[in-house]
């Protein structure tokens, strides 16, 4: 029974939880050209966002010695982090995982990021289409693709994307027919305004794997069950060691056919490797990065530099350690979901594992779920459900 108190938390917490996402949405956008000076507003209000989820990690702080000790490693190695890195961001993500009160319905948590999401996706496409930001059009292989108010077409799609896998795996087995034909229909959509091939799917595979799952659910026995708990524990690790590995070799043999064929695949993101792998390394707690953004390089006149692989990019902006501590937070949580038999949840973690590859999305709420999973396998014996 859950009294007065852990539900006007509760509620506290979602709020300020979707607050965040949105105003982070918000900053992927051309929302500056309604809101002046947005960046430094926002700026502000991640000071404000790493107090109040500050506060509300010190009231709902109520853990076994054991988890204390994993977040005290944790704490440390973070601390270590942001003595060489000011990144609010990351501080606020980290706050905010710590504050997750315990025995929270995960559930509820993630309905209302989709509807944050979906809210912030159509606010910026509304503002855009009557003209009060800018709708950016990008032409890629004499391909015309729209960001819709947002910087770039990856980020509308991305979003777009990230919050469908969200939302089908978050109904489970009571998905509909008529709910899989509304994404597929706003996935060939998005897919066809921006160009974005990767995302689209993306997508296709978790509507496939949904209707997969729904067929084998009720079978304890099932391979396809065993086989998603097998990859989901490990996907993580291997992704990133594969990433690294790759990064390496590719770095110290000569740039020949195949790697520019791979280039043109990914588009530019074989040689963003081998450049920002150059030019900063591989260090056991990382190293600053720096990057030019989308509006800051077509307002400056620069050159967009930036990584889009987040597993690169976490490694070399946070280092080793905290790469493989998260590797084990994740197959810790991941053991946790085959005890209690959420093979739903087991099969989001690999995609969006997957997405990770080529998305920089790993370290943002709104877009990967599994970090509260994960802050949630932390704070009690039952792994919640999304």
């Amino acid at each position: 029974m859950i009294n007065r108190k852990s539900l006007m938390m509760e509620k506290i917490y979602i709020f300020f939880v979707c607050l965040f996402c949105f105003m982070s949405i918000l900053s992927s956008t051309y929302i500056d050209d309604i809101i002046n000076n947005y960046g430094k507003i926002f700026s502000i209000m991640q000071n404000v966002f790493v107090i109040i989820f500050s506060c509300l990690a010190i009231v709902n702080i109520k853990v076994t010695k054991k988890t204390l000790l994993i977040i005290y490693i944790f704490l440390l190695i973070i601390c270590l982090i942001l003595m060489k890195n000011n990144d609010k961001s990351f501080l606020v993500l980290i706050m905010m995982l710590f504050a997750l009160p315990k025995n929270f319905n995960l559930s509820k948590l993630s309905k209302y990021i989709i509807l944050t999401n979906f809210f912030s996706i159509a606010l910026i496409i509304v503002l855009s289409k009557i003209g009060l930001i800018t709708d950016r059009i990008f032409v890629q292989r004499d391909v015309i693709r729209h960001g819709f108010g947002f910087v770039s077409a990856n980020a509308f799609s991305n979003l777009v994307t990230a919050t469908i896998v969200l939302y089908i795996f978050h109904k489970k087995e009571n998905i509909t027919f008529t709910n899989i034909i509304l994404c597929c229909i706003l996935l060939f959509a998005v897919s066809e305004i921006t160009n974005s091939r990767a995302a689209m799917l993306i997508g296709f595979i978790s509507i496939f794997i949904i209707i997969l799952l729904k067929r084998t659910i009720k079978k304890t026995n099932s391979i396809i069950n065993k086989l998603i708990f097998v990859i989901s524990k490990y996907i993580f690790l291997v992704l990133f060691a594969f990433t690294v590995i790759f990064t390496i070799y590719i770095s110290t043999i000569p740039y020949n056919t195949m790697l520019s064929n791979l280039n043109e695949l990914f588009t530019g993101r074989i040689n963003q490797l081998i450049e920002f792998y150059n030019l900063y390394g591989i260090h056991l707690i990382g190293s600053p990065i720096v990057t030019i953004g989308i509006k800051n390089a077509l307002a400056s006149g620069q050159k967009w530099v930036g990584i889009d692989m987040a597993y690169l990019n976490y490694t070399l902006r946070y280092g080793m350690i905290f790469m493989i501590f998260l590797s084990f937070l994740y197959m810790k949580m991941c053991k946790k979901l085959k005890e209690n038999n959420l093979v739903f949840e087991s099969a989001y973690i690999i995609i969006i594992c997957i997405m990770g590859l080529t998305e920089n999305i790993l370290l943002l709420p709104y877009y990967n779920f599994a970090l509260f999973l994960i802050a949630n396998n932390l704070k009690q014996k039952r792994q919640g459900e999304m």
